[in-house]
């Protein structure tokens, strides 16, 4: 059974949209560039920034795109 999980979260994460690059994020924070780097099994985005990695569950974190991401590229 770990195999299939195992298959089934590679499957999922090359898939993710932007897994593996930077981008532009935002949380209860504000914006912020990061990395997702995985998914846990629950769920929630493993996203590492400048010395610090966190999980983020479902509306926690969402992507800044488009104009928005121009507007913030300084950060």
């Amino acid at each position: 059974m770990k195999g299939d999980s195992d298959v089934l979260t590679k499957d999922y994460l090359s898939g993710l949209y932007k897994f593996g690059q930077i981008a532009t994020f935002k949380d209860k924070n504000g914006p912020f560039k990061g990395v997702i780097e995985n998914v846990t099994p629950d769920g929630a985005l493993v996203v590492a920034t400048e010395g610090c990695t966190k999980a983020y569950n479902f509306k926690e974190i969402e992507f800044i795109t488009g104009t928005s991401e121009e507007r913030i590229e300084k950060l």
